[in-house]
């Protein structure tokens, strides 16, 4: 995981096209002007999902996984925590499903999870192999977030 405030987009600009273009659109997007739903940057390889919703408690958080697309969860407005874990610590509670490239998963212990706070401006770069729970209240505090999670296919 890559965790970092959207001022410094340009350090991760050379990791994939994907990555910059989704890097570049957080950046020079205003948001508030923006209604939630899904942009496609660069047909299905590259889509932006811009999403609102009051964060959740801890025990009512999923962890996840993707093997088609690398996440970058960037934070409008708001804040949350998003627990993450690499896969192998996981295992399966909802099986992969291909046609929504997902899979929910629990962890195999609670050690393997660590929780990474973002604000305003921060955005996590998550790739297949790391489990992650995003939503999350920080200390049960629930609160609105707007949020746009980029889509980068692997």
């Amino acid at each position: 995981m890559i965790k970092d405030n959207i001022e410094n987009y340009k350090i991760y600009s050379n990791l994939s096209y994907g990555i910059k273009l989704g890097l570049e659109y957080l950046k020079d997007t205003d948001f508030s002007k923006v209604e939630n739903g899904k942009y496609l940057l660069n047909d299905e390889i590259v889509y932006a999902n811009v999403q609102d919703y009051t964060s959740k408690k801890l025990e009512e958080g999923k962890f996840e996984a993707h093997r088609n697309y690398i996440d970058i969860q960037y934070i409008v407005e708001g804040e949350e925590q998003i627990g993450v874990g690499d896969i192998s610590n996981y295992d399966s509670f909802i099986k992969y499903e291909e046609a929504n490239d997902i899979e929910f998963l629990n962890p195999k212990d609670e050690n393997f999870s660590t929780f990474v706070r973002l604000k305003a401006g921060d955005f996590a770069i998550l790739y297949p192999h790391e489990a992650h729970m995003p939503q999350i209240a920080i200390n049960d505090n629930q609160k609105y977030v707007k949020k746009v999670v980029i889509k980068v296919q692997y």
